[in-house]
């Protein structure tokens, strides 16, 4: 039984640690897209600095959108899970 207790809880670990991480991942992506689409438009059209600038700002704005979107969403879900196992009273205080 302990055994399986030890294998449960280091999963849970593994699982947030690897939603965290996710979260992390979507925002690095859409930064190097919005980079990659602002370059090539630089190329296409021969506007140097004004497709990179403007493709990384929209990169940045869309990963932190998603950033704060996903932490929300897990916050709200790993507070969901855990109401009330590590609350203390005014009395435990």
């Amino acid at each position: 039984m302990v055994k399986d207790s030890g294998r449960e809880r280091n999963s849970e670990i593994l699982q947030k640690y690897l939603q965290y991480s996710s979260i992390g991942f979507e925002f690095v992506s859409s930064v190097v897209i919005g980079l990659a689409i602002g370059y090539f438009a630089d190329m296409k059209f021969e506007t140097k600095p004004i497709g990179v600038l403007i493709g990384s700002l929209v990169g940045v704005g869309l990963g932190l959108y998603s950033f704060i979107r996903n932490a929300m969403k897990l916050d709200k879900k790993l507070s969901s899970k855990y109401k009330g196992k590590n609350s203390k009273t005014d009395e435990d205080k």
